[in-house]
Formats: C-alpha cells, sequence, structure tokens
C-alpha cells in the first residue's frame, strides 16, 4: 500500500510527534509499505492516510478525504488532540468524525473518546528498545533525567524545583535535555540553573545521546499536564528505567493506576517526597523497576509492527458486521407486545432487558462498582482463579459470552486463552448495540489477532438460534443474569442453548446464591441512588421507543427479598395519581399512588435448587466454583451425549408432540400434569420454594400491592 503519514510540527523540532512519524514509516516500510511523510497532505496518489493529531492535521484529512474518496482515513491521537482539543476543537471532532480508525497510545484513551466512535478506535502502545552496547552507570550522584521541550504542557521546570527542596546532604541531581521553544524558556532554565545546583539543562541533544542519557539514570520523571503515551515512558521502560511521573491519564493508561511512582500534576512537594525514596529505599527503587520490567512487552517493536500489520489488513478487508435479530420495525413491534401483556396483566411488569439502552448500560457498569454491590468482585475473583482450569477443560475454538455489556470479565478467559492457545473468534451476545460496539473496540484493542463479532438480540426470546451450531464453543453467562429469568423459564432457556452446542462443548454460568437478606437488600438499594435511577430509566427506554409519557421522577424505587421465592424483586412504586398513553403499544394506562410495577427479579440459587431445573435440558453439570464465603458461584455446564427427555419443558410441547393448536384437550391436561411435576420435583428440592403462592417479604409482612390500572386499549 502507499501510505502517506502526515506528522505537522515546526521543522527541524524533534518533537515526540516526529519521532512517532519516524518510526511508524520505518515500520511500515519493513511491512513492504510505500511510506511518504509529510507536514500536510500534499495531494498525491495514496491507499491510505494516517494523520498525527486530530485537530493540527485536520486540513490534511479533509484535503485526503475529498481527493481520494473510499481510501481509508486514520487519525492517531497523541495528546494535546485527545485530552483537550476533543472538547474545545470543531476540527478536531470533525476529524474524528471523518476517519475510519483512530489510533490510541494507549487504552485509557478510550475513555475520552464520544461513545458512538470508541467502536473504530485500536489501540497501539509505541515501542522502544535499549541503546546498543554498554551503557557505564553514574555511581556517584543520584542522577535523575528529565527528556522534555520546555512547553508549558510539560511543566519542564518542576523537577528542579522538587530538587530544590532536598536536604544539603542529597546527592540529587536532574539533568534535562530538551530544547526551548520560546526565548522567555530558554531563560527561565537558564535562572533555575544558576540558583539552582541540583539543576543541569543541556538543551536539545540527539536522539541517540538522550536514550542513552535515560539508559545511564537513576529514575526518569514526566511531570507534564498531558501526554496521549508519551515516548519518553516507552523508552523508560525499554531501558528498565524506574519512572516518576505525574498522576495524567496518557501515563495511567500505560503503568496502571497502582503504578506506586506517581505524584499529581503541579505538586512539588509530592515529587520531592518521591524523590526522597527512590534515592533512600533501594526497595521503592527496586520495586519501580521490577514493575517497570514487567511492562517491557508492550512496547516491543515486533507488538507495534504486528498491530499496524493488523490494522492495515483491517482496513483492506470489509469490516465484521454486527448481526441483528430482526430490523428496527421488528424489534419495536415486538417490544409494543411485550410491553402490552406486561402492563395489563394482574401484576403490571416490565421486560428487564429494557433496561439496557445507552444509559441503562452505563448505569449498570456503574452499580457493578458501587461498595454495597458484591457480585462483580466476586465474581471476578473467582474468575480469576478458575480462568486456566475452565479453559483447560473445555479447550474452546471460539467463546459466546450472553449478554455481554461492556466485556469486562471475558478478559480473564481470553488472557487464559492467549497462553493456551488454539481460541479463534469471540461472539458477543447482547440487546444493546453500542456496549458490544464499545467492548468490540476494547478487546480489539488488547487482543488484535481474534476474530470478533457481535449479535443484538435477546438470548432469552429465542435469537439464539442466530448463533447457529458450532464446533469448540464455549458460552459463557456472566452476572447472575440468569436469575432475572423466572425459575421456570430457565429449562427453556437451556434447552435453546442446547441446540447452539455440539458434543464436547461447555456452559459457564454465574449464579448469586441464597445469603444473608441484609446484603441482598443493601446491594438493590444502594446509599447512592444509582440503581434506583436504573430501574427508572426502564420508563424512559419505553417512552424513547414506543412513544410514551412515562414521568419517571413519578415513581419510586423499590427492592425486597421475597424469602420464599428466593429472589429479589424490584418495582417502581407510583408516587401519585397518573395517566399514561403508550401510542405505539396502544395502550392508556391509569395509576393510583402506590401501584406498582414490577420491573426485574433476580433469583438466589443454591446447587441442589439450580442442579433441580437441570433434567430436560440437555445439560449436566460438571464443575461447582464459589468463593470462601459462598456469596456467588459459577457452574460449568455440558451437554449430555444424550438429551435427557424426561421432564418436558415448562410451556413447551415435546418434539414428539402435535403443535399445540391441534392437540387434544386429554393432551393438553396432560401435558399440564407432567409440568405440575416438574415444577414439583424442583420445590422438593429448593429450599425456600420459589413456586409458593405465599406472598410474603422477608420481614414476614405481606408484599407491598400492585396497582391495577385501567386499561383502554387503542
Amino acid at each position: 500500500m502507499r501510505v502517506a503519514l502526515v506528522s505537522p510540527g515546526r521543522p527541524g523540532l524533534d518533537t515526540g510527534n516526529q519521532v512517532t512519524a519516524r518510526r511508524w514509516g520505518g515500520l511500515l516500510r519493513k511491512l513492504g509499505h510505500r511510506v511518504t511523510i509529510q507536514p500536510e497532505y500534499d495531494g498525491r496518489a495514496a491507499d491510505v492516510l494516517v494523520a498525527l493529531h486530530a485537530r493540527k492535521s485536520f486540513p490534511s484529512v479533509v484535503r485526503f478525504r475529498r481527493a481520494r474518496p473510499g481510501r481509508p482515513v486514520v487519525v492517531a491521537l497523541t495528546g494535546t488532540d485527545l485530552y483537550g482539543d476533543l472538547r474545545t476543537s470543531a476540527r478536531a471532532r470533525r476529524s474524528l468524525e471523518i476517519a475510519d480508525r483512530l489510533v490510541l497510545l494507549q487504552p485509557a484513551g478510550l475513555d475520552e473518546l464520544p461513545p458512538a466512535l470508541r467502536a473504530k478506535a485500536r489501540v497501539i502502545h509505541q515501542s522502544a528498545t535499549r541503546p546498543r552496547g554498554r551503557v557505564p552507570s553514574q555511581k556517584e550522584e543520584f542522577e535523575v533525567v528529565v527528556l522534555a521541550h520546555l512547553r508549558p504542557v510539560k511543566d519542564p521546570l518542576r523537577a528542579a524545583a522538587a530538587a530544590g527542596l532536598r536536604p544539603a546532604s542529597s546527592r540529587l541531581r536532574v539533568l534535562h535535555a530538551g530544547a526551548a521553544l520560546t526565548p522567555q524558556a530558554a531563560r527561565a532554565a537558564r535562572r533555575e540553573q544558576a540558583r539552582n545546583p541540583r539543576y543541569r539543562w543541556l538543551g536539545p541533544l540527539p536522539r541517540g545521546r538522550a536514550l542513552r542519557l535515560l539508559a545511564r539514570s537513576r529514575a526518569l520523571v514526566v511531570s507534564s499536564e498531558i501526554e496521549g503515551g508519551a515516548n519518553v515512558v516507552s523508552e523508560a521502560l525499554a531501558c528498565a528505567v524506574p519512572i516518576l511521573c505525574s498522576r495524567i491519564p496518557g501515563s495511567i493508561g500505560i503503568l496502571g493506576p497502582d503504578h506506586p511512582g506517581y505524584f499529581e500534576v503541579g505538586d512539588t512537594e509530592g515529587l520531592a517526597a518521591l524523590l526522597a525514596r527512590a534515592e533512600e529505599d533501594p526497595a521503592f527503587l527496586a520495586d519501580l523497576r521490577r514493575r517497570g520490567r514487567s511492562l517491557a512487552t508492550l512496547v516491543s517493536p515486533a507488538r507495534e509492527r504486528d498491530s499496524w500489520r493488523r490494522l492495515l489488513r483491517e482496513l483492506s478487508r470489509p469490516p465484521v458486521v454486527i448481526a441483528h435479530a430482526g430490523g428496527p420495525a421488528d424489534l419495536v413491534a415486538r417490544m409494543a407486545e411485550e410491553v402490552r401483556v406486561g402492563l395489563t396483566h394482574p401484576l403490571p411488569s416490565l421486560p428487564c432487558k429494557y433496561f439496557y439502552d445507552d444509559r441503562g448500560s452505563e448505569l449498570f457498569d456503574a452499580i457493578t462498582r458501587l461498595p454495597e454491590y458484591y457480585q462483580t468482585r466476586t465474581e471476578e475473583r473467582i474468575l480469576e482463579r478458575i480462568a486456566a482450569d475452565v479453559i483447560a477443560r473445555t479447550r474452546p475454538r471460539e467463546i459466546v459470552e450472553l449478554g455481554s455489556g461492556l466485556g469486562r470479565k471475558i478478559r480473564l478467559l481470553l488472557e487464559a486463552a492467549r497462553g493456551a492457545g488454539g481460541l479463534e473468534r469471540v461472539i458477543l451476545f447482547d440487546v444493546n448495540e453500542r456496549s458490544i460496539e464499545e467492548a468490540r473496540a476494547r478487546l480489539l484493542a488488547d487482543y488484535p489477532g481474534l476474530e470478533l463479532g457481535g449479535i443484538v438480540g435477546d438470548f432469552a426470546s429465542g435469537d439464539l438460534d442466530l448463533l447457529g451450531r458450532s464446533k469448540g464453543r464455549l458460552a459463557v453467562l456472566f452476572a447472575g443474569t440468569i436469575g432475572n429469568l423466572h425459575p421456570s423459564e430457565v429449562p427453556v432457556f437451556l434447552r435453546g442453548l442446547h441446540r447452539c452446542l455440539a458434543p464436547g462443548d461447555a456452559f459457564l454460568v454465574g449464579l448469586d446464591l441464597v445469603k444473608d437478606e441484609g446484603r441482598l437488600h443493601a446491594a438493590y438499594n444502594d446509599a447512592a441512588g444509582v440503581t434506583a435511577d436504573f430501574n427508572r430509566n426502564i420508563l424512559r427506554v419505553v417512552n424513547q421507543r414506543l412513544e410514551g409519557d412515562f414521568d419517571p421522577a413519578a415513581f419510586e424505587h423499590v427492592a425486597f427479598y421475597d424469602r420464599e421465592r428466593a429472589w429479589i424483586e424490584m418495582r417502581l412504586r407510583a408516587r401519585r395519581r397518573l395517566e399514561v398513553r403508550i401510542r405505539r403499544a396502544g395502550l392508556r394506562l391509569r395509576y393510583e399512588a402506590g401501584d406498582e410495577i414490577r420491573t426485574e427479579i433476580s433469583c438466589k440459587y443454591t446447587r441442589a435448587s439450580f442442579d433441580a431445573l437441570l433434567p430436560g435440558t440437555g445439560f449436566r453439570s460438571e464443575e461447582w466454583y464459589t468463593d470462601g464465603d459462598r456469596l456467588f458461584a459459577l457452574a460449568l455446564l455440558r451437554p449430555s451425549p444424550r438429551q435427557d427427555s424426561r421432564l418436558p419443558l415448562p410451556g413447551r410441547p415435546r418434539e414428539a408432540d402435535p403443535p399445540p393448536a391441534r392437540q387434544a384437550k386429554g393432551s393438553r391436561r396432560l401435558r399440564k400434569s407432567n409440568l405440575r411435576k416438574s415444577v414439583s420435583r424442583v420445590n422438593r428440592v429448593r429450599t425456600p420454594c420459589c413456586f409458593s403462592r405465599a406472598a410474603r417479604c422477608a420481614s414476614g409482612t405481606r408484599l407491598p400491592r400492585t396497582g391495577k390500572p385501567l386499561v383502554t386499549s387503542r
């Protein structure tokens, strides 16, 4: 391919972007591409444009798009464009909209992008190599180095100010290499050098000399206010030099949130304290060096080259298409029918899948981080412990995550599979397309060799057939989501999933367990009110998609534990008298103060009560993983060699039965009788009973009442 690589900048000044452009040009040439590096696009024929800095390269992006329509544009966000211009510059935002792909230098940058653009972002860490030959160490003095041009955004004299706070006995010296971009900056550096014996400004150095200076130093200081993913941090990792740096997203995205060498932006005293520890505490310095060595693979030139190979290959082929369970009209029609049936039931209800529009997905992600919400933390700890065992048992070629959300937990399985080898494909299955796109973008950034697809659908409503059948498949359903199904619906779901699995495949499912009622109550009634906002969001979704006029503020959040059914129930209770119209569902509803709508159940299981649901589904339990406190469990299920057909699925005929419309009354009675026996069998095992008609809450009082709204259809 002919690659036009644009890097705007001052001629003769070796900025970070210029260094990046030269390195990328060399990598792309090694991959067999013809590369021209230009300060702006000059109109020459090219197959792809790679432009550094969204705002500064905007004219080149526009010119290339006009001159070469249909050719891909890649915009790399390198620093001030990502962490400043996106909020203030229409040009920067427009560059991102025009681009076919966005390149970020570290994964934390994804959080800065508008959600709609994250799916086309890829993370490519900047690579670096250690200088050749032996680099002599400095033993007499404790030298730390600053490699930064004298620009305000670099806060270039912060290390000098911090060094000036050290006592006379300190051996600390700060060596600063970098060009002054203005006469005022040069004068400030000279004044600091004249008054501060611990600081020496070396001016601009050739790249090779600067790297050797870094390699021999005791530590690197990065005091920047903004970085997109600094070259110098990659160079320090390659040289195994400890890093002391300002706590900014661009550095956190490379070093991680728990790096012990952070100080706050502009905090001279904080930096001085870190310099003192580095000089006086060998264990601290050794820990920084060890952490740096553990990240060295991120900055491997081979990794960066392979990332570019995959990106350009991706641009030369059609994108992965996200499959849909139906067109927009089909989805609206289905939702209208489900809402109509639910809200006209004696106990009005809404399907909990309609929590999850874009805002609902974000709110649920926030819930998983709440201190009261133990489920996510506990499940992740179990997964960290068992991931390698699950992968070793199942050896999947494909992982399908049902209800994938933002795809956080699947990473633990992917890490285990990365070591084992053999995994080829991941499919994310969720009701919210934007969640799939965001998860795909983040996973592609970290696992670029995987084939990643998505399916927008409801796995509990028959859309599983979109998966087809594939050998070597591991299906996973995390977060206790199976608890949102009524226990009588679980066998139906499992039977449908069984059709999508081949012998030897497996299903890993997360289950929230029966436990102390106080802990359950706190998890669904958090002090911050995030769950309450999440609960009311379902009304906003109905309003938006079905032209409803619910007032979410007129409903209060209610969540309680039903001990006899062993589930948490969430409802919305009307605060006052209301009349609601839902046009696309053909409904007019009236609610009195105190009337309620059920929005979710979340069943809590024991091992015995869950295993009792498996007969007749085609699954058998292979392994049961739980935590020490038995708060949560992950069950590994396998398709049985021959499906157990002793029990019919609730509400569905056996395959040998005639269609329901043609069944004789006696057949219907027989089927209902068999269903009652199936339910009875589950009840005998489950304690407490999930199907008891008695409606008692944990305190023994009657459950909150549900209203009986007047319903007027069309």
